[in-house]
């Protein structure tokens, strides 16, 4: 039984000094509403949701624009043919997405066309100005475990792994692709990448969830490496392990992680579980 969902944040260090004045916001303070936060500029004006008409599962998911500040409808972007929308990822600016999709038949997950990245592109009103594939291809048995774009919305990071048979142990690709042109580079390790992955502002380092055996932790990808190595070309900047508390209570720690856009904190998700509770 989880009683509560917590936050870890754990600081890596301070930033390297830039030289220059210092750093102040720009944004304007603003009441705490969904209009007020959109005005003063802390958040996007839209956002797009992954939604799903009738049963889960049973039905193919689009993906949906909102207005952030009501909440109210401005698009509908059906997913390319013979797929379904799983995932989406959002640039700085929140005009620029990328959804994520795989395939989709009468009989749900289990078609054979490769899976799929599209791109989502607003204009200033909230209209869908186009959407488009991106030069990607899989194949058909691949998944699509976790995508993020970088803050100027030029690159796309996503985690991806082929099937394997239940003796395998699992293969997770690193890929972070130009949406201009298409050049990507690859990393790859034994292991399984968890949850989410995030950038920081300058768009050399990503940081991601890492599960070997029983093992999790926070590791941060150097993106001007070659590509090649994950584990070689990252580092562990967090290892996660379970906490006892007083009473019996347990804390243990989520796949879910997100850097800071300056590098020099991890926000890590963490569930407590009280003590003598059924798994």
């Amino acid at each position: 039984a989880v009683s509560a969902i917590l936050i870890a944040v754990v600081t890596l260090g301070p930033p390297a000094y830039q030289g220059g004045p210092a750093y102040s916001p720009t944004v304007r303070p603003a009441p705490l509403t969904p209009p007020g936060y959109v005005t003063s500029g802390q958040v996007p004006r839209f956002y797009v949701q992954v939604t799903t008409h009738g049963k889960p599962g049973q039905n193919p998911s689009e993906a949906v624009v909102h207005a952030t500040a009501t909440g109210a409808v401005l698009a509908v972007v059906p997913p390319l043919a013979g797929r379904t929308v799983n995932r989406v990822t959002a640039a700085a600016n929140g005009r620029t997405f990328v959804l994520a999709e795989e395939p989709w038949t009468a009989a749900g997950r289990a078609g054979t066309a490769p899976s799929a990245l599209a791109i989502l592109n607003l204009t200033a009103a909230g209209r869908v100005l186009g959407t488009g594939a991106l030069p990607y291809t899989a194949a058909g048995d691949a998944s699509l475990r976790a995508l993020a774009l970088s803050a100027d919305g030029t690159r796309l990071a996503f985690a991806s792994q082929p099937a394997t048979s239940r003796n395998e142990p699992a293969l997770t690709n690193v890929t972070v692709l130009k949406l201009a042109g298409g050049a990507s580079k690859t990393w790859s390790a034994t292991g399984d990448l968890t949850g989410t992955v995030s950038w920081t502002a300058d768009g050399k380092k990503l940081a991601f969830s890492w599960q070997s055996g029983h093992s999790l932790s926070v590791r941060l990808l150097d993106l001007t490496s070659p590509g090649g190595s994950l584990l070689g070309h990252s580092r562990v900047a967090v290892s996660l392990t379970q906490a006892a508390r007083s009473g019996g209570a347990l804390i243990t720690f989520a796949p879910v992680s997100l850097i800071t856009p300056d590098g020099a904190t991890v926000v890590c998700a963490a569930q407590l579980v009280q003590a003598g509770a059924k798994a």
